[in-house]
Formats: C-alpha cells, structure tokens, sequence
C-alpha cells in the first residue's frame, strides 16, 4: 500500500508534466524564447513586468498615478507584436497555476479568510 506522502508526491510529479505539456506552458515557453531574440525588447518587458509587480502588490502614496503610468506602458508594448504575445502568453500561464494553487489551498482547507484578495 502506498503511504499518503508518496501518493502527494507521485500525484505533484504527474501535475508537474501536466502543466509542462500544457498548451499555455508550451505557447509561454515558445514566446519567451521569440522575444529572447531580441534583448532590448525583453528588457522592456521585463521593466514592465517589475513595475506592474511592484503597483499591484504595493501600496504607494500615489498609486493612482503609478496604475496611470503602467496602463500608458502596457498600451505601449501591445503595440509590438512580439511583446505582446509574451505578456498574453504570461498571463495565461499565470491565471492557470494561481487556478491550480488555489484548488490546492481549498483541499488543504487552510484558514485564508479575509485574504482572497491577495491570492
């Protein structure tokens, strides 16, 4: 019989294939290596994609102007067919393993009142 902890750690292997063999993991893995190609558009998307981090998870004194600032950025980079695709491919990916770890939070019946709107 197998132990529970080997069954969790079995099942953790087969969810982390599953993600890796998933369309949205594969489009991201394909437009990170695309936007590679070009080191200076990369590091514009990886400026805005601090600077988003930073506005969202951070209060500030003028965040107004700041979520003003980054909505001009994004605006900006969706221009570029290549960034764009990269910052979509991201959030896909994204959206899917907070999904996931949110299911693994409610199985685990954790205590998370009052903070879904960090999670």
């Amino acid at each position: 019989m197998i132990e529970p902890d080997e069954q969790v750690e079995a099942r953790t292997e087969e969810l982390l294939e599953a993600i890796r063999n998933s369309s949205a993991c594969r489009e991201y893995m394909a437009a990170r290596e695309e936007l590679s190609k070009y080191p200076e558009r990369k590091q514009k998307a990886d400026r805005f994609r601090r600077e988003n981090y930073i506005v969202r998870n951070f209060a500030a004194d003028d965040a107004g102007r700041q979520k003003a600032d980054i909505s001009r950025m994004r605006e900006q980079l969706r221009l570029d067919p290549v960034i764009d695709r990269y910052l979509n491919a991201e959030l896909i990916l994204c959206r899917m393993l907070k999904g996931c770890a949110l299911e693994i939070l409610n199985a685990a019946q954790l205590d998370l009142y009052g903070m879904d709107d960090i999670l």
